[in-house]
């Protein structure tokens, strides 16, 4: 089991934005058929990081856990995951508690 966890702690280490960490963990769950946990809570994700997350998850088979908490996703973001989850049959755990906004019950 490959986890791909990436936090503020690990941006700063590595000198990196959060807006290009997002990027190359995109491109990761895109390439990658390994990783199976992929933990972005509180990586100031927003909807079109969520948008492309969504589209490389579309052809991943391998990530079973995402966990989207305390980030910024708003009900445009759902709704791309809404949509991924109609053709990813491999995510059996999706958490996204503790959004910074309200995200309207019905998505």
């Amino acid at each position: 089991m490959r986890v791909l966890a990436s936090c503020y702690s690990d941006v700063l280490t590595h000198g990196l934005a959060p807006c290009v960490m997002l990027y190359r963990v995109r491109q990761q769950v895109r390439d990658t058929q390994c990783i199976e946990t992929l933990d972005l809570g509180n990586m100031g994700a927003n909807d079109t990081f969520i948008i492309e997350l969504a589209s490389a998850l579309e052809v991943n088979t391998s990530v079973t856990i995402l966990n989207l908490d305390t980030n910024d996703v708003r009900e445009t973001g759902f709704n791309a995951l809404a949509t991924m989850l109609e053709t990813n049959r491999t995510i059996r755990k999706l958490t996204a508690a503790n959004q910074r906004h309200l995200v309207p019950t019905k998505v």
